[in-house]
Parts: C-alpha cells; structure tokens; sequence
C-alpha cells in the first residue's frame, strides 16, 4: 500500500492503523517479558530449549524476533517459565 508521507507524525500514525504494527507490539512485549522471567529464574537459554524440547537456537530466534511462535508455542513457553 503506497502512500505519501509528510513526516514521522503522519508515517507513525499510519503504521498504528496496520495489523502488523500490533503483533510485532505483542512479540515485543511477549520476549521482553520471557526473558525477565528467565532472569528471575536463573534460567538459561539451553536450559529453557530443554524443557520446551527444542533448540537452544530456536530460543535465540525467538528472542531476536526472527521467527514468528504461535500462540502454541507462546503457552509452551510460558507454563515452562512458571
């Protein structure tokens, strides 16, 4: 969708009005709040990749934001760090 830009006010009040503007919101705020847990917990990467039963280099993309979890592996991840 093309569109003229008359600044970062107009182009910020575009992007809020796009569905992918929120759920890169919500995987922000999910891996902020994963790895302050992780924190809490004293729980490393490799151990959290072992009780999810995945890879410690999915765990790193997660984090990153280079894979795009379901809501599947959103509660996985969750009742692991409970």
């Amino acid at each position: 969708m093309k569109r003229k830009q008359n600044g970062f006010a107009d182009l910020y009040q575009w992007a809020e009005q796009q569905d992918d503007y929120w759920l890169e919101g919500v995987k922000i705020e999910f891996t902020e709040q994963m790895l302050a847990q992780m924190d809490a917990l004293s729980i490393s990467r490799k151990d959290l990749a072992q009780r999810l039963g995945v890879s410690p280099a999915y765990i790193t993309k997660i984090l990153r934001g280079s894979t795009n979890f379901t809501l599947k592996s959103m509660v996985g991840i969750a009742r692991a760090l409970n």
